[in-house]
């Protein structure tokens, strides 16, 4: 008996050989399809099993599956809503920190956790409004990372052209 785990994530069985081996001739399953022998603890693949190889040796790969076979994940809009505006929050805050430390880790929070609700509510209406306030964070914390690489640059260059900038200590 087997286990193996399909071109679509799942796992199916325990199927005995016979099942396997059709399955083998109908391309459903090919040499590197993730299988678990009975009585074993570790997966391997199926190529790797001598008692499919001569099945194996005569059938074609298996064509991998659509990529429409995976579907986007959905998450509550309630809680995209609360990531949109934890992302726009973290933008603001960016900038009102930006003084003392260029609003680090805010910006990057904002960043991310927009980028997270843009992708996971696309194509989706009733997302719409969350959507705005992510992008409005990415928006934010982008400009604010922005700011940081500039001034980490420029400063530096500010100070050795500007003896006025400079903090001298007098003896």
């Amino acid at each position: 008996m087997y286990r193996i785990i399909g071109q679509d994530g799942r796992e199916y069985g325990p199927v005995p050989r016979d099942t396997l081996l059709q399955w083998i001739r109908e391309n459903r399953v090919g040499p590197q399809t993730p299988v678990l022998p009975e009585g074993e603890t570790q997966w391997r693949v199926v190529g790797h099993l001598p008692d499919f190889a001569s099945a194996l040796s005569g059938s074609s790969p298996a064509a991998p599956p659509p990529l429409s076979a995976y579907p986007r994940p959905t998450v509550a809009p309630q809680t995209l809503r609360t990531l949109a505006l934890v992302s726009f929050a973290s933008g603001v805050l960016a900038w009102i920190l930006c003084c003392c430390c260029y609003g680090a880790p805010l910006n990057v929070v904002a960043v991310v956790l927009g980028s997270v609700v843009l992708y996971l509510g696309h194509g989706d209406p009733g997302t719409s409004g969350a959507r705005a306030w992510a992008l409005a964070g990415v928006i934010l914390g982008a400009l604010s990372v922005l700011l940081w690489m500039v001034a980490s640059v420029a400063t530096p260059w500010l100070i050795s052209i500007c003896p006025v900038l400079h903090c001298r200590v007098v003896p």
